[in-house]
């Protein structure tokens, strides 16, 4: 609710459905894509009152001017490997270029071995602006490709 009542106090289309894309395969909802300009700067104080869930990305704001921020990108289990997921990455990138971006940033679980490789794999490394961010007590990475 915290985060809800922030975006709609900053007039903020960021973390809207505007930004997503729906991946179908074979007539059912294969994943989804999510990603958007950073803004310049944070347009509040508080924050640090977000619970730690909302952080990262709020950390990241003007720290990276000109970043597309890819906030999900998911498949379901059985709709893995077989190149969705690079769709998605490159829809990512083509929304990023065309809203004039120099990076895509992204964060990743520490132990999410798979999905850093695969990012890794797409031109990733490895963004030393943030550390020891969590998220639902994960450790996380953040991971940037330059444009």
């Amino acid at each position: 609710m915290d985060f809800a009542a922030h975006r709609l106090a900053e007039r903020s289309e960021a973390f809207c459905l505007k930004h997503a894309l729906i991946c179908e395969r074979s007539g059912h909802i294969a994943g989804m894509m999510l990603g958007y300009r950073l803004p310049g700067q944070a347009n509040t104080a508080e924050i640090h009152e977000l619970c730690p869930t909302l952080r990262p990305e709020f950390d990241l704001v003007g720290q990276m001017p000109g970043g597309f921020y890819l906030n999900t990108l998911a498949l379901y289990p059985d709709d893995r490997k077989c190149g969705l997921g690079t769709l998605l990455l490159a829809a990512a990138e083509r929304k990023a270029r065309a809203a004039h971006c120099t990076s895509l940033l992204l964060e990743v679980e520490r132990g999410n071995v798979p999905g850093i490789r695969f990012y890794r794999r797409h031109g990733f490394g490895l963004w030393p602006g943030v550390f020891g961010a969590q998220t639902n007590g994960a450790p996380m990475l953040v991971l940037e490709k330059r444009l």
